[in-house]
């Protein structure tokens, strides 16, 4: 157990992004509305900031705004984070449960965009990149819709997706998270592809919709 959030208000939720950041905070999305003690109402294309003074069993800390959707493009249901990872200079790398765009940039569910912020919090503002064109790296099956990333220093990418997925004579389930190594990013997107955690072979038979890499 590394963090029991029924201990901290919230009771029988759905964590759908889980990213830690160097300070040992997390960054938590949910797949519906959520009241979010200290924070208020936070929707599906909003993220919130757990600041813990102790994990594990007996988890404690409290909560603060970290990322506001609808201040920057993200508020239809399409919308909704499904996966988030942080990347050392700040950035967040965001998928979608469904297609969608923030105005300056269209994406669809097998995408990752990367957000640039100018600010956080409850005033969130920054800028919208296409970070990979999951079309072009074989993510083409309504199955293969990315639902957790992580990353690496490397840079290498680390996905969970919705069901059953198969990409270059790989294949797996939703219990696994495989990864794309050394990416090319941008609208003209490529990798190579290997199996990081089989999670049938671990004893894993739900969806992994949550993706954290820790590199200690």
């Amino acid at each position: 157990m590394v963090l029991d959030l029924s201990d901290v208000g919230l009771d029988g939720e759905n964590v759908s992004a889980i990213p830690r950041l160097d300070d040992g905070s997390w960054i938590l999305g949910f797949d519906a509305t959520v009241a979010v003690p200290g924070v208020g109402d936070v929707q599906t294309h909003d993220l919130v900031r757990f600041v813990p003074t102790s994990t594990g069993a007996a988890t404690a800390g409290s909560f603060e705004w970290y990322f506001d959707g609808s201040d920057v493009g993200l508020s239809t249901g399409a919308e909704a984070i499904a996966g988030v990872a942080v990347l050392d200079d700040g950035d967040l790398l965001i998928t979608t449960t469904g297609n969608g765009s923030t105005g300056s940039v269209s994406f669809n569910d097998e995408d990752v965009i990367r957000f640039s912020p100018t600010s956080l919090g409850a005033g969130t503002s920054g800028s919208w990149s296409l970070h990979l064109d999951g079309s072009d790296v074989q993510l083409t099956a309504s199955s293969e819709d990315i639902r957790g990333i992580g990353v690496t220093a490397d840079g290498s990418l680390h996905f969970s997706v919705l069901q059953n997925w198969t990409v270059a004579g790989l294949s797996g389930e939703n219990a696994d998270v495989f990864t794309c190594a050394s990416p090319t990013l941008g609208p003209s997107s490529s990798c190579t592809y290997s199996m990081f955690f089989d999670g049938s072979a671990e004893g894993l038979g739900v969806e992994i919709d949550g993706v954290f890499i820790g590199e200690e």
